[in-house]
């Protein structure tokens, strides 16, 4: 799962490096959804069942 910061003003470039690479799943990742009361807590969902 990769993590982008989207500037406040929106892209006038691309983007080619994301701000962080989270590790954990051996296939595709099918859900990402971040708490919806929890600041900074992200769920994956992968197919690797993981």
């Amino acid at each position: 799962v990769r993590i982008w910061q989207i500037p406040d003003g929106g892209l006038r470039r691309n983007m080619t490096e994301a701000l962080m690479v989270l590790i954990g799943h051996s296939r595709r990742a099918g859900l990402i959804e971040w708490h919806p009361t929890c600041s900074g807590i992200l769920l994956s969902a992968g197919y690797d069942c993981k």
